[in-house]
């Protein structure tokens, strides 16, 4: 048996290099790992927002975007027997502060 093994442990000094080496290497991939993730991450999230805002509107939102502009801007009779009528929004908030400046 040599000395080494006689004692039942390991008496050789670490090769400081080695653990350098394997640390410098490791700090390396580490660095590359997160650089092409971020890379990749930041090309994804530009991608999906590119796709979100170019989408084509739906026919349907269209079609009920319309219905509520109409709606908010214009008069009709709503019961003509109970005195209710439809004013456009613009109108509506000229009486409403009109008949709250009168009441002060």
């Amino acid at each position: 048996m040599t000395q080494a093994t006689s004692k039942g442990y390991d008496t050789h000094e670490i090769n400081i290099r080695y653990v350098a080496g394997i640390a410098v290497a490791s700090l390396l991939f580490l660095i590359v790992t997160l650089t092409v993730t971020y890379g990749y991450y930041v090309k994804e999230a530009e991608l999906a927002i590119h796709n979100i805002v170019n989408a084509p509107q739906s026919e349907v939102l269209v079609v009920q975007q319309q219905a509520n502009a109409k709606t908010l801007n214009s008069y009709a009779v709503i019961d003509g027997n109970a005195g209710i009528y439809q004013v456009p929004i613009a109108r509506a908030i000229e009486l409403i502060a009109t008949d709250t400046d009168v009441r002060n």
